[in-house]
C-alpha cells in the first residue's frame, strides 16, 4: 500500500508540521510504502484546487528526495483531478518525462477538518514560462507545438491549451544554444478519443496560414495561429 503523508496546513511553515495520510487506490501490496511531502510551497491557488511544489521523501529514493508537484483538489474539483490522473496513466504513458511530466500517483484521504481530498503527484518538470509563448524564441515555440502534436497523436485533445499550461526546464548541457525544453501540463479538461487528422510529425513555419477549413484539427490550428 502506498501512503502519502502531507502537511495538514502546508501554508504555515513549521519545523515539525502535522501530517495526515492519503492512500493510493488499487495499490494494496502487503507492505506499506511511505511517501512524505516536505518543504511544501504554494504555487497556485483556487477555491477548491491548490498546487504545491515539494520534496518527496521515501526509502524508495534513498538520500535523494524527488522534486515534485502536488495538485490538491477538494469538492467538485476531485472529479477533474481523477480524470487527469487517468489520462496520465493511460494515453500519456509513453510521453512522460519528455513532453509531459512523469506521473507518480493519485492519493485519496480525509483532511483532519473533515472533508475529502485528492492529491495527484507529478515529478517537477520545470517552471512556468515568464512570457507569452508567441514572444519566446522560435525553437522553443516549435518544441511546444511538437509536444502538442505528440499529445494529439497519442489520442488526446488538451481542451485548455494556453500559455499558463506550459512549463520549461533549462538543459544547457544537452543543448547550450537552445537550452529551454517545454512540457505541457493540466489535462483536467482533456478529451481522450482523438484521432488527429493532422498526421505529419511536425508543423512547418513561415508559410502561408492555411484556411481553417483546410486544417482539420481545431486545437492545433488555433495553437499554431494564435498561441505560438
Amino acid at each position: 500500500m502506498y501512503c502519502l503523508f502531507f502537511p495538514v496546513d502546508p501554508q504555515v511553515q513549521k519545523a515539525e508540521p502535522r501530517y495526515y495520510s492519503l492512500v493510493a487506490p488499487f495499490r494494496q501490496e502487503g507492505i506499506t510504502i511511505k511517501l512524505t511531502a516536505r518543504d511544501v510551497k504554494l504555487v497556485e491557488y483556487a477555491s477548491t484546487k491548490r498546487v504545491y511544489k515539494a520534496k518527496l521523501h521515501s526509502k524508495l529514493f534513498g538520500d535523494s528526495p524527488r522534486r515534485v508537484v502536488c495538485k490538491c483538489a477538494t469538492g467538485p474539483q476531485i472529479k477533474s483531478l481523477l480524470h487527469e490522473a487517468t489520462v496520465y496513466q493511460s494515453k500519456l504513458t509513453d510521453l512522460q518525462g519528455v513532453y509531459v511530466p512523469r506521473y507518480v500517483g493519485i492519493f485519496h484521504g480525509e483532511h483532519p477538518d473533515g472533508y475529502d481530498v485528492a492529491i495527484m503527484v507529478l515529478e517537477d518538470g520545470g517552471q512556468a514560462i515568464k512570457y507569452m509563448l508567441k514572444y519566446t524564441p522560435l525553437y522553443f515555440r516549435q518544441r511546444v507545438v511538437g509536444a502538442l502534436l505528440k499529445i494529439h497523436h497519442a489520442g488526446v485533445v488538451h481542451n485548455d491549451f494556453t500559455d499558463r499550461h506550459i512549463i520549461a526546464k533549462k538543459l544547457a548541457d544537452l543543448n547550450p544554444e537552445r537550452p529551454w525544453y517545454p512540457m505541457i501540463v493540466d489535462f483536467g479538461e482533456a478529451r481522450v478519443d482523438h484521432d488527429c487528422p493532422y498526421k505529419d510529425n511536425k508543423v512547418e513555419t513561415y508559410i502561408r496560414v492555411p484556411a481553417r477549413a483546410d486544417f482539420k484539427c481545431a486545437e492545433l490550428y488555433v495553437a499554431c495561429r494564435d498561441t505560438a
